[in-house]
């Protein structure tokens, strides 16, 4: 007999994000890459939950290392969010992930996934790279 569970709920489809307007918060922080910041898709995010302060970290890189997750902690433990939001590939999951874990916080968590393959929103571990 075998068995499997994953405790993560995932809302997809059509209309999906609009789950996000329904969203409270004191403070949000959206973890992104510089491409979803240039082009407006990470503020449109942000737009769609109603936080009192909202902060965008938008320096995930491909192979996302330890240091890039340092900075990103340093940064939520400066905003304190009550939420934050993994919006990317599994770069972006892997460093949201890693900074939740390393800032020590139990913040709500939202993965937006904008590609298929790594299931990296599915799951609780980052991958970081250190020393190369």
């Amino acid at each position: 007999m075998q068995s499997f569970y994953c405790k993560t709920k995932i809302i997809s489809g059509a209309g999906a994000l609009d789950w996000l307007k329904d969203q409270k918060c004191q403070s949000l922080l959206v973890v992104t890459d510089p491409y979803f910041m240039e082009n407006g898709t990470a503020q449109a995010v942000a737009r769609r939950v109603q936080a009192e302060k909202q902060e965008i970290f938008d320096g995930v890189k491909p192979d996302p290392t330890v240091e890039l997750a340092a900075e990103g902690t340093a940064v939520m433990r400066q905003v304190k969010p009550d939420m934050l939001i993994a919006l990317g590939g599994g770069s972006a999951m892997d460093t949201a992930k890693a900074m939740r874990y390393f800032a020590g916080e139990k913040e709500a968590f939202v993965a937006i996934p904008t590609t298929s393959g790594s299931g990296s929103e599915v799951t609780d571990f980052s991958i970081l790279t250190h020393g190369g």
